[in-house]
């Protein structure tokens, strides 16, 4: 699945300069340039690095893949083309579950983090365009560790700077607001000792420009 992920990606960058061939006016909502402001959330999902978790002998483990994600974003397009966007993002806390053998515990993961990203971006419409982003995702995995656990696992934070890919279309409701829908990866985040999570997002935010 998540080589599924980044070939449509990658298929989506690819798409840009066609996309742009049928391009909307320069002063129509879609090429609006200047600074905006936004706020959005979703579904995030954690695929749990299985050497990472392997249960104790005699026990075996659940996880809890998905959570609600948020984030909010600050960003300037400076061009009809370009843009650059920072923001914080809220990706959840995932919990892992040991039971057997007359014992039991728990990992609780979770996941935040600061990204920094440039849009290539598209205008298909007067009010609707694609967009693609690459950046740098800082993200942080706080674990905390009860019961009986795999010895690796500690209740230990982790911070890690991964690659930021992304993409999405974004439709201007008029030159105030506009809405969006958007996938984001940010790789594989934390160590052996937090467990190592590989998360993305899938996101609606809204968007207010100044």
């Amino acid at each position: 699945m998540r080589q599924f992920f980044h070939f449509a990606l990658a298929a989506g960058f690819a798409a840009l300069p066609a996309a742009a061939a049928a391009q909307a006016p320069a002063n129509a909502l879609s090429s609006q340039t200047g600074v905006y402001v936004g706020i959005g959330g979703g579904l995030s999902r954690a695929n749990f690095e299985d050497t990472d978790f392997v249960p104790p002998a005699g026990m075996v483990r659940s996880e809890k893949r998905n959570e609600a994600g948020g984030k909010g974003i600050v960003g300037w397009r400076f061009h009809r083309y370009l843009a650059v966007e920072g923001g914080y993002y809220y990706l959840g806390k995932f919990e892992t579950d040991y039971v057997g053998g007359g014992n039991s515990g728990k990992t609780e993961s979770k996941v935040d983090g600061w990204g920094l990203a440039a849009l290539g971006i598209a205008p298909v419409a007067p009010n609707f365009s694609f967009f693609g982003k690459v950046g740098a995702f800082n993200g942080s995995v706080d674990t905390t560790v009860t019961g009986t656990t795999p010895a690796n696992l500690a209740s230990v934070d982790n911070k890690k700077t991964n690659l930021l890919l992304g993409g999405g279309v974004q439709w201007d409701l008029d030159s105030r607001w506009a809405l969006r829908g958007e996938y984001e990866n940010f790789g594989k985040l934390g160590n052996t000792q937090t467990g190592e999570l590989r998360t993305d997002l899938w996101s609606a935010s809204a968007l207010f420009k100044f």
